[in-house]
């Protein structure tokens, strides 16, 4: 009667990988927890994560974006349908 049952249901696969930038001229610049982006389209959507998920930004793209008093860690950006790592340290 030590006995259990375990049952697991395999979801759709689901893209969980941060894609490469097919923008080159997108740059991003961080120094003293200020994250600068520059090359985005102005009016683009951009959005931050944190590595929890939770949506700390989101704004629209301007000539130079900068996005102040960034915590250290390993964030998300998505500009448009574009996804990419960013390492704050």
């Amino acid at each position: 009667s030590n006995r259990f049952e375990l049952i697991i249901n395999r979801a759709q696969k689901l893209i969980t990988s941060v894609s490469n930038t097919a923008n080159n001229n997108l740059q991003f610049v961080q120094q003293n927890g200020v994250l600068t982006i520059s090359g985005a389209e102005t009016g683009t959507a951009v959005r931050l994560f944190d590595m929890a998920g939770r949506c700390i930004y989101s704004g629209k793209a301007t000539a130079v974006t900068t996005l102040p008093y960034l915590s250290d860690g390993v964030y998300t950006v998505m500009i448009g349908t574009e996804t990419h790592k960013v390492v704050i340290k």
